[in-house]
């Protein structure tokens, strides 16, 4: 399994099966921002907040650390977390080739399908239009409206 890693200007950022971690660039001490219960498996940026998914719930925490605030649960294996406009995009892995790419809000609320029974999609990013992945068992890329 590959740690999710983020970056921004000044700091690289990563989960871990025991928290959200960040570290300035060019330094060499890390400082835990939160604390999780399970495997960390996707994360975002976006403006002063960092997006994580854990055992199927979408969470967000300060890039300065705190209490996480739960803003989605309730899915399979999280394994993406992309943020596109007002919008978090998701993709939601469930071994009967019943997974599926979602997005809602990013303050939290409905969860809205973009395209289901998909077989392993990883989502590669969004842009004002469409939302673009590939799907890691066809290994073909695709395009669909967001």
């Amino acid at each position: 399994y590959m740690t999710p890693l983020v970056v921004d200007d000044t700091h690289l950022y990563w989960g871990s099966v025991d928290g959200v971690h960040r570290m300035e660039l060019h330094g060499n001490q890390s400082q835990m921002l939160c604390a999780v219960s399970g495997e960390v498996t996707a994360m975002a940026l976006d403006g002063d907040s960092i997006y994580f998914a854990v055992a199927g719930r979408i969470s967000k925490v300060s890039r300065l650390g705190g209490d996480p605030q739960v803003v989605g649960e309730g899915y399979g294996e999280v394994y993406d977390v992309v943020i596109g406009g007002d919008f978090i995009y998701f993709a939601d892995f469930r071994p009967d080739n019943n997974s599926g790419i979602y997005k809602m809000p990013r303050s939290g609320g409905d969860v809205i399908s973009v395209m289901r029974d998909l077989a392993e999609p990883d989502i590669g990013a969004v842009d004002d239009d469409y939302i673009y992945w590939s799907d890691i068992r066809e290994g073909t890329i695709f395009r669909g409206r967001r």
